[in-house]
């Protein structure tokens, strides 16, 4: 698919991001002229079992969030195609804003620590446990409101089992994983506040305490 294109009744525009995984797109929704982002993974990963399951349970999961800090996921039925509809959020991940600017003010790291906190508080209210905090999972407007998004190696209470071991090919780097996970075990809510503390370090100093 490419901007321009028709998927059921959403019509593409700008590509935003793209990821080995899959492709977001700026969309407009033809019924109601809303605009959102489209997530479509690419065609060959549609048949990698892990990554459906991954997908699937990010979209699962998004779909029972509602917080100003976690990105929205659309409820949509009768599709013709694999894909994801989230809301529209104008900004650019923590990652960008830290390869630009290498660090930021700490008072506006504080700032964006507080939304995420904000945010990891809700999802575990609601069982869930993110498991890959890390700034390409945090979007940040000019405004430095945020929106924690990446739900695809989140966990709820009373789900199967999964550990970093059994999703290392797909989640990243390691800078921001808790140690016991590194260990194989299952991260809980307090993995995410070990994630949650390396990215202060970065934005305040420019570097991850410790290195992959």
């Amino acid at each position: 698919m490419n901007s321009g294109d028709k998927l059921d009744y959403y019509l593409l525009g700008q590509l935003v991001a793209r990821s080995s995984t899959a492709s977001v797109f700026r969309g407009t929704d033809l019924n109601t002229n809303r605009q959102v982002a489209i997530k479509m993974p690419h065609p060959e990963m549609e048949s990698d079992p892990t990554f459906v399951d991954r997908f699937r349970r990010e979209e699962e999961i998004g779909k029972s969030l509602d917080h100003p800090s976690v990105m929205k996921v659309l409820a949509e039925d009768g599709r013709n195609q694999t894909y994801m509809v989230m809301e529209w959020f104008e900004g650019v991940t923590l990652r960008h804003l830290l390869d630009e600017r290498k660090i930021v003010s700490s008072e506006r790291a504080v700032r964006i620590a507080v939304s995420i906190c904000e945010a990891l508080e809700y999802i575990q209210s609601r069982g869930v446990v993110h498991r890959d905090v890390k700034p390409e999972n945090v979007m940040v407007d000019a405004g430095d409101h945020i929106k924690l998004i990446g739900f695809g190696a989140a966990a709820q209470v009373g789900a199967r089992r999964i550990t970093f071991t059994n999703l290392a090919q797909v989640v990243g780097t390691s800078e921001y994983v808790s140690p016991e996970e590194l260990k194989g075990k299952r991260g809980d809510a307090r993995s995410d506040i070990y994630s949650l503390g390396v990215m202060l370090y970065e934005m305040l100093t420019g570097r991850t305490p410790f290195t992959g």
